[in-house]
């Protein structure tokens, strides 16, 4: 029987409507994701190009990738694919997607561009993402893709994702992946089964066989379980009525003998020609595919490939491509191919693809046999990736190249090697498939520094000091062994706050002879976070101009991004805000499109923090958000608290209980899992500001007291101190722990914080009320609030001025009392500081305080805006286009355009110019 080169398809009719459902609610801009799983030949690839056929799609773009298992170590390889269909002219506007997109970028950075290519597309219509085997997602592509989905809103986009059920050991975490990202998206997911006995019976009838029987049916679908690849096979070649059932193999043996017995009656170029596809494993033009399998008329040959559904065609112009379009096929047909004929397959294959390809062939040609000369080979060309920093690729190389390598040191060393650029690249799943393996090496230095790492991302991190530093004493420092344990040392010790030790692995890499950049940078990291861990923030500021940082900003080079986002947030922490706000925008402009080393989630959360105290809470939210969004797109596990602290803080500052319980719990589970004793302060910080806001002192001095227990606060405890001590000083006085609260005062005194002269007063003041000395309480809000200092935060300032108005009121000095009490409730309004403004409840209710809305109060119209419209409303207010907006939120152009029409209807506004006026007439003075 003949089979035409379009696939049959029958039944899952449930699934197709699922899946128009979610395209037509797309189309009303309520973006969606469905996950499709199945065994291979299920039907996945079939039930999506049926659906994509369908009237709903007719104005969708698709954007295709379909992912090889032999192309996961190719970062971004699926993206590649996925804009491959988008004209040049489009791509051209998003530099990073204009052509192969460079490894080096990070998946926000590649994530937020796509994200502006897919809100552009949506000007010709809805749009449609199907990936394909997405089980073989190279790590990059899943993480940038991960991105996209989460920062969609209110745009026509739907995403299909297939993968394998149930997925192998190598494809088990981006599966894990995908499941959750489906679960946070509310997504649709459909594990598909086999047949029913009455598709079964359509399927045979449509395949063209007139010799259908209900018993024959029972037996097909005895002997397939309704497998679709099964069904065809069988179908399209075997005789009917020799149907037996299968033996329980990973190949079934009905199958391997169907597709044995096809290729037994190919002709001979036909057949070379199928293995020779099958040892490619990709889609490539049949003239390549000819050449590789030294076969002269490869369309011809190509033929009865097509007629017997081994083989799918492409057209494109002048170029006839061929694939085998079905995974499990071409298991088969490897698996039957002659080894001689195999090995002699992939060297000819490695003459016809790129380098890195070519290296898999040469490796599978040798057949696991040992050969010194390729694995030379393979750990040269490893090297030269890590000096492009394609880390992953590198690690893949120099494992091809231990099991090339009989010596059992060389491939130890080889193994070793591999495991480190693994950890450095944090690719954790794949050396978990290596840990038994290195655990089984014999002691070296080089394991040592391996299961350092190993016990380091377990949470050990007792055992991985003790591991790292035997690593480094047993090596000379400027020996590759001695490098890569101060480097590992030197990351360790800034992870857990251990200063002297960061100090001194910094110093001793810094001394070593032609330094990378990478590794210089880490240097001067460890190096100014040792200064601050043992003497604050600016000292590390101090630190960081020592190593030759410029002072101007605007003569910052790309390379100096790094170090220039730790400054910007040891500024911050010194209390020098508008500097320290300049340099994390700095640091954040150098890398928006360029592949240096960054830390753009430092410079977020140090935007989040400063701006939150100058009172710009909108804005501070955004970063705090995007804190998030880098931290868990690119899983930097150490950067999880900074995220969820930041959340915290504004929201509790907002009144918004139940999302400030949220982040703290998931701060909790972050700390636990992740984070060294001392990340502690993260804890105390976020739980005590909580506390605050919901005005309980006694909870304020619990959250914080575990700070009070260290041994030791050099670390991250004494970076942060002008963050917590405040709060602790605020709760020590409020507990009535007098003596200590004069301690912690002269503590704050010390800090050398410009602001925190309004808190240092406020304190001085209460402590004076609580000891019945009013006059001197007077006398300390007084000073404080006409002392220099910039008027940038509000909240300290708001606070010190209802103290002062409080007190005066209660001694009768009324309308003195009333300036102070309205200024701060007027800052409070502005803010939107709910818990604080009911400090002036009791004051209203006697008459000491006018209960009308305050000068600056915003109407109910523009309160009722959500906070993603305020956000976009503030970006219009400084005059940012609707794409420049998009790019700071990290969201589409279309769903900025969607919330902008919101915000036009509430606030019943003509246009931009408008609204710019009114924000700007809104925005609080300090």
């Amino acid at each position: 029987m003949t089979a035409s080169e379009e696939v049959v398809f029958v039944g899952r009719e449930a699934e197709l409507r699922s899946i128009v459902e979610a395209a037509r609610l797309a189309r009303e801009r309520r973006p969606g994701i469905v996950w499709i799983e199945g065994e291979a030949g299920i039907g996945k690839s079939s039930l999506v190009r049926h659906v994509l056929a369908h009237e709903v799609f007719d104005d969708f773009t698709v954007l295709r990738a379909s992912c090889e298992e032999s192309q996961v170590d190719f970062a971004y390889h699926v993206i590649d694919q996925l804009v491959s269909r988008v004209s040049g002219a489009t791509r051209r506007r998003f530099s990073a997607l204009t052509a192969t997109v460079p490894s080096t970028l990070t998946p926000v950075q590649v994530g937020s561009q796509l994200l502006g290519l897919v809100g552009e597309l949506q000007s010709e219509g809805p749009v449609v993402l199907v990936v394909d085997d997405a089980q073989w997602t190279d790590r990059t592509s899943l993480q940038a893709l991960g991105f996209l989905l989460r920062r969609l809103e209110a745009d026509s986009v739907l995403t299909l994702v297939l993968t394998r059920h149930p997925p192998d050991a190598d494809s088990f975490v981006p599966v894990e992946q995908i499941a959750k990202l489906v679960r946070d998206r509310g997504g649709r997911h459909h594990l598909l089964p086999g047949l029913t006995r009455k598709e079964t019976e359509q399927l045979a009838c449509q395949t063209g066989s007139d010799t259908i029987t209900p018993r024959l049916v029972d037996r097909l679908q005895d002997l397939t379980a309704g497998h679709p690849l099964y069904l065809q096979t069988l179908l399209n070649h075997m005789p009917l009525g020799n149907v037996t059932c299968p033996e329980g193999l990973d190949i079934p043996p009905s199958l391997t003998e169907a597709i044995g017995l096809q290729l037994a009656s190919l002709p001979d170029d036909a057949r070379r020609l199928v293995e020779a596809c099958a040892v490619l494993d990709s889609r490539l033009p049949v003239a390549t595919v000819a050449r590789v399998a030294d076969v002269r008329d490869g369309l011809s040959a190509l033929e009865p490939l097509l007629r017997e559904g081994l083989a799918g065609r492409t057209i494109a112009g002048p170029i006839t491509s061929m694939e085998i379009r079905n995974a499990l096929q071409r298991e088969v047909i490897l698996r039957l191919t002659p080894s001689p004929r195999r090995c002699a397959l992939h060297t000819a294959a490695a003459e016809a693809v790129d380098e890195y390809s070519a290296w898999r062939h040469l490796v599978a040609a040798s057949e696991g046999n040992e050969n010194p000369r390729l694995a030379a080979a393979l750990e040269s060309a490893a090297s030269n990736l890590v000096a492009e920093g394609d880390l992953g690729r590198a690690a893949t190389l120099l494992q091809w190249a231990c099991d090339l390598t009989a010596d059992r040191d060389e491939s130890e060393r080889l193994l070793l090697n591999a495991a480190v650029r693994l950890h450095f690249n944090l690719q954790f799943t794949r050396y978990s498939a290596l840990r038994s393996r290195v655990e089984r090496c014999r002691p070296s230095p080089l394991r040592n520094l391996v299961m350092g790492w190993t016990a380091m991302f377990e949470g050990d991190l007792s055992g991985a000091r003790e591991l790292m530093m035997s690593a480094l004493d047993a090596q000379p420092d400027d020996s590759a062994v001695g490098r890569l344990a101060l480097v590992s040392t030197a990351a360790l010790s800034h992870f857990t706050g251990s200063p002297r030790q960061a100090i001194d692995s910094a110093e001793r890499l810094l001394a070593v002879p032609g330094l990378d950049p990478q590794s210089k940078h880490l240097a001067c990291a460890a190096s100014s976070g040792g200064a601050a861990f043992l003497h604050g923030p600016q000292a590390a500021v101090e630190r960081l101009n020592e190593f030759g940082l410029p002072e101007r900003v605007e003569n910052t080079p790309p390379m100096d991004a790094l170090p220039l986002a730790w400054r910007g947030l040891y500024r911050v922490l010194a209390g020098d805000l508008r500097t320290g706000i300049t340099e994390a925008r700095r640091s954040l402009a150098l890398t928006r499109h360029s592949s240096v080393p960054s830390i753009d989630d430092v410079a977020h959360f140090s935007l989040a923090l400063s701006l939150f105290l100058e009172g710009a809470w909108d804005e501070a939210a955004v970063h705090a958000d995007q804190t998030s969004s880098i931290a868990f797109t690119q899983e930097k596990v150490w950067s999880y608290a900074l995220a969820h602290t930041a959340g915290a803080v504004i929201a509790s500052a907002r009144g918004d209980w139940p999302r400030a319980e949220k982040r703290i719990q998931d701060l909790d589970d972050a700390v636990r899992i992740y984070g060294p004793d001392q990340y502690l302060v993260y804890t105390a910080i976020a739980r005590g500001t909580l506390a605050q806001a919901q005005n309980d002192p006694a909870a304020m001095y619990e959250c914080l007291r575990p700070l009070l227990d260290l041994d030791d606060l050099a670390g991250w405890p004494n970076l942060y101190r002008s963050w917590w001590l405040p709060l602790l000083c605020e709760a020590l006085v409020a507990t009535a722990r007098y003596r200590e609260a004069a301690v912690a005062l002269d503590e704050v005194g010390s800090l050398d914080v410009p602001y925190l002269v309004l808190c240092e007063a406020r304190f001085r003041g209460l402590l004076a009320e609580r000891t019945g000395d009013t006059a001197e309480a007077l006398r300390h809000y007084r000073d404080g609030i006409q002392a220099n200092v910039p008027e940038n935060v509000p909240v300290h300032r708001g606070l010190l001025e209802y103290s002062y108005g409080r007190l005066l009121s209660a001694e009768g000095r009324r309308s003195e009392a009333a300036e102070f009490l309205q200024r701060a409730k007027a800052r409070f309004v502005a803010l939107g500081a709910k818990p604080y403004l009911k400090n002036f409840e009791p004051l209203e209710a006697s008459g000491a305080l006018d209960a009308s809305p305050s000068a600056g109060s915003m109407d109910t119209e523009y309160e009722s805006m959500t906070l993603r419209e305020r956000e976009i409303s503030r970006l219009i207010g400084r005059g940012l286009t609707n794409n420049e907006i998009a790019s700071e939120l990290f969201l589409s152009p279309k769903t900025v355009e969607y919330h902008l029409g919101n915000v036009y209807a509430k606030l019943q506004l003509s246009g931009r110019r408008r609204l710019r006026d009114l924000v700007n007439s809104r925005e609080p003075s300090g």
